[in-house]
């Protein structure tokens, strides 16, 4: 068997236990190229390293939501994110639809304005991502909408008299389209066009800040009270806050806060080792990058960002975290576990440390 074999055995299966554990759904990124630079992976910095060859290991997310949706009954489904450059928008209102008629109707819609890694290399366009990903949901929106065919001319794609004929499971009853997005741009696109709101966790303020703007496009449109308000992020759960905090030091840890746009790190007055201006998402090739740049990048993240950008501590730390979130308007997040990363051995028990988490945040009502 493949390397790939092991992989898809057990994403199948964390669905499986995430539904017996009570989540409300499973969401898989979509990747080409891993976060990680190929020479930073080697075991004494990333543990992981030693179970799997490759940081690019990764698996296409709506082929194995799939083998998901035949294994699960309950729990939503949905990519966290997919882009409209490496599929077209038709293309996605296809796949989505599928995954709705595999899941019986728990296909989440989850959708970006495309990762640089995930473009450039591949000889593909990362220019104007605002106005394209603004494009690209008209686009699935008006497809799915359609009795029949459809025209549209946009500056990035142009329909004459396409069709995608497959109806959603639930008749009239479309997947939700949530948007992982952060600019100004693509937050009013969220409040005209979207059921949800996904952005990476970055901050509290900030997120508060982000659900406003977007609450306020909403209006704007009429939409009020038609959003979720959701997040990405990173957790590191500790049986004490001093155990979690050795474990932001991790290189697998603070990696992720590379992604993270310079103004970030100004908020805390530290400065992004990419450079002033810099933004993860948007400049960082990890594969173009030597050792010794690379570690340099990964050491050079200021303590005080990721601290403030990874939801850590205990169970108890974290639950207020979301708690005061939800009273911001919160209802759903998406929590990435970082711990298997930076300390394999703990991976058991940052599981039931992440149960102890659910069952807080669900005792304080929905």
């Amino acid at each position: 068997m493949g390397m790939a074999g092991p992989l898809v055995e057990r994403a199948v299966e964390a669905a499986a236990d995430a539904e017996r554990r009570g989540f409300d759904a499973f969401w898989l990124p979509d990747h080409l190229m891993g976060w990680c630079p190929d020479s930073l992976w080697v075991p004494d910095i990333m543990p992981l390293a030693e179970r799997c060859p490759s940081p690019h290991a990764l698996c296409d997310p709506f082929v194995l939501l799939g083998a998901v949706a035949g294994r699960t009954t309950t729990i939503g489904v949905g990519t966290a994110v997919t882009d409209p450059v490496r599929r077209h928008p038709a293309v996605l209102a296809q796949a989505f639809l599928t995954v709705d008629h595999l899941s019986r109707g728990r296909a989440i819609c989850g959708l970006g304005a495309g990762e640089r890694e995930n473009l450039e290399p591949y000889g593909l366009p990362h220019d104007r991502p605002a106005a394209r990903f603004a494009e690209a949901v008209e686009v699935i929106r008006a497809l799915w909408a359609a009795d029949g065919p459809v025209s549209y001319d946009g500056d990035h794609w142009k329909l004459d008299r396409a069709v995608v004929g497959l109806g959603p499971y639930h008749a009239r009853r479309y997947p939700p389209l949530w948007a992982g997005a952060h600019g100004p741009r693509m937050l009013d696109t969220v409040g005209r066009l979207c059921d949800g709101w996904l952005p990476t966790y970055q901050g509290q303020a900030r997120w508060i800040a982000g659900w406003a703007r977007v609450q306020e496009a909403a209006a704007r449109y009429g939409r009020t009270g038609a959003l979720t308000g959701g997040v990405v992020a990173t957790v590191v759960l500790g049986p004490d806050h001093a155990t979690a905090h050795h474990l932001l030091q991790s290189p697998a840890v603070r990696s992720y806060a590379l992604g993270l746009p310079a103004a970030v790190f100004e908020d805390h007055r530290a400065s992004h080792p990419l450079g002033d201006g810099a933004y993860g998402l948007r400049d960082f090739i990890p594969n173009r990058w030597e050792h010794a740049e690379a570690l340099a990048a990964v050491t050079g993240v200021s303590e005080t960002v990721v601290h403030a950008t990874t939801l850590h501590g205990t169970p108890d730390d974290v639950a207020q975290k979301l708690l005061d979130l939800r009273a911001a308007g919160l209802r759903h997040v998406v929590l990435v576990n970082l711990v298997p990363a930076a300390a394999p051995e703990r991976t058991a028990e940052s599981r039931r440390l992440l149960d102890d988490l659910l069952r807080r945040v669900h005792r304080s009502g929905p």
